[in-house]
């Protein structure tokens, strides 16, 4: 460990769910290497067998990068990971080191509601002692400092696992290309807009000292996913095209170390003028980008004065880390001809907090309380399985209450019906509560229709249009 970075906190995050990400992705060629070797997709190995996937050594450029490459070895081996414990340092809060299991570790405590009860709850932990450990170096990545690959229990699919040791990730150079495009053709988008709940609540920006911004228009490493063949001379075309008819269309383009494209941002002549008349909130919706089943979009949207959704910029980003959704934010800032948004809407991730707080000091970010509970649901999809009034009950306190008071009760007797009174991620949530609960909020409104989200009736046209 990092003994120069001060004293350190652990904390438990116990019962969080698998959140896939597309950052680490197969399409592409790869090579293991040695820690000390360049590696522009971040993951280093001192392996020389391409049958030791993960061991001792293997190096990362951040902790959240392990975990997404931890996900993904996952998803192929066939079990799901669990985030165990933190440690993060005193000084700065930095993660000094963190500790991933498979879900089925440990054993459910006994409860009370279980007893007399007819059904009983399917039990899913085994006790299973399959986990790694990663722990920040002081050149700032992350060491593989405890691995654990043998699993207690059947369902791990050892054919997925030998198909993921003989792919290209593991390999020593030139390897074919293992490609997830079939398994994603058919496939549509599942947009889910960041705004069908806009809870404009003020969040000062943190200082960001160790970010810098900068106007680079190159990633300093390749594209953490691949395009298909002929979409980037077909986009390009089609953008050369528009901006030939008309010169206020506007489009840039992010390239990475190799020269291929990475990231595209677009706005038309109608978004532009839009974003003039109603760009003081704007809600940046990343739920395509971190679909692994989808085409990377991201859109910047907002609402005009008859509370419809409009669009008013919109990206494939096919790298999802700070430097593009920097690249992202100052894109759109040019194109609206240097106008900010009084008010920017994300979700909680960090890597879009972090890129709108270092582009956009001086506008207040919000926690979009819609997209809190979309991600919520997902860290506890345990309790939605095992629970059937979970879903409900949760969905009220969140959009249920306007005053504090009644939020409140109405959040415990949540926590007390279900058990959930220890669980790390609704903790969370709760600290968080005065960045996006409706009951902490004086203009918060919904975009509903006849019981239907506006956005939603949007999305069904963009998964028509942007079909992978």
């Amino acid at each position: 460990m990092d003994v120069d970075e001060g004293d350190a906190v652990v904390t438990h995050e116990e019962h969080m769910d698998v959140r896939m990400s597309n950052n680490l992705d197969l399409n592409v060629e790869h090579e293991c290497r040695s820690p000390r070797s360049s590696n522009p997709r971040g993951v280093h190995s001192s392996c020389s067998s391409k049958h030791e996937v993960l061991k001792l050594g293997t190096e990362f450029e951040s902790d959240e990068q392990a975990y997404r490459f931890y996900n993904k070895y996952a998803e192929l081996v066939g079990f799901s990971v669990r985030k165990d414990w933190v440690n993060r340092s005193k000084v700065h809060g930095r993660v000094m080191s963190r500790k991933f299991t498979c879900s089925r570790q440990g054993h459910r405590k006994k409860d009370k509601r279980d007893v007399n009860v007819k059904k009983h709850r399917k039990e899913t932990r085994t006790g299973c002692l399959a986990h790694m450990v990663v722990t920040r170096q002081p050149n700032g990545k992350y060491l593989v400092t405890q691995f654990e690959a043998e699993h207690n229990h059947e369902d791990v699919n050892l054919t997925k696992a030998q198909k993921l040791l003989e792919s290209p990730l593991f390999g020593k150079g030139n390897s074919a290309e293992f490609s997830e495009t079939d398994s994603m053709k058919n496939k549509e988008i599942h947009s889910n807009l960041s705004f069908q709940l806009l809870g404009i609540r003020f969040c000062p920006p943190d200082n960001f000292d160790d970010l810098q911004v900068s106007d680079e228009v190159f990633l300093s490493s390749g594209r953490t996913r691949d395009m298909k063949e002929g979409d980037a001379a077909r986009l390009m075309y089609y953008f050369q095209r528009q901006h030939f008819e008309n010169p206020s269309f506007f489009y840039s383009v992010q390239l990475d170390i190799d020269d291929k494209v990475s990231n595209i941002f677009w706005a038309d002549d109608n978004m532009i003028v839009e974003y003039g008349h109603f760009g003081d909130v704007v809600c940046l919706d990343t739920s395509c980008a971190r679909n692994a089943n989808s085409r990377p979009f991201v859109q910047f949207v907002g609402l005009n004065n008859h509370r419809q959704a409009v669009t008013f910029g919109a990206a494939f980003l096919y790298d999802d880390s700070v430097n593009s959704f920097k690249w992202l934010v100052r894109t759109f800032v040019e194109a609206m001809s240097g106008k900010k948004p009084k008010f920017i809407l994300s979700d909680q991730d960090a890597t879009v907090v972090q890129a709108i707080h270092a582009v956009l000091p001086e506008t207040s970010h919000c926690i979009c309380a819609w997209q809190m509970y979309l991600i919520a649901l997902k860290h506890l999809r345990h309790v939605v399985n095992e629970y059937d009034s979970f879903t409900g009950d949760f969905r009220n306190c969140i959009f249920g209450h306007e005053q504090e008071e009644d939020f409140i009760q109405a959040w415990d007797f949540m926590l007390e019906k279900h058990g959930l009174r220890h669980n790390a991620w609704l903790r969370w949530m709760f600290r968080e509560k005065e960045k996006w609960a409706v009951a902490y909020g004086r203009n918060t409104f919904f975009i509903e229709r006849n019981g239907t989200h506006l956005v939603e009736l949007m999305s069904d046209r963009l998964r028509k249009l942007l079909r992978p």
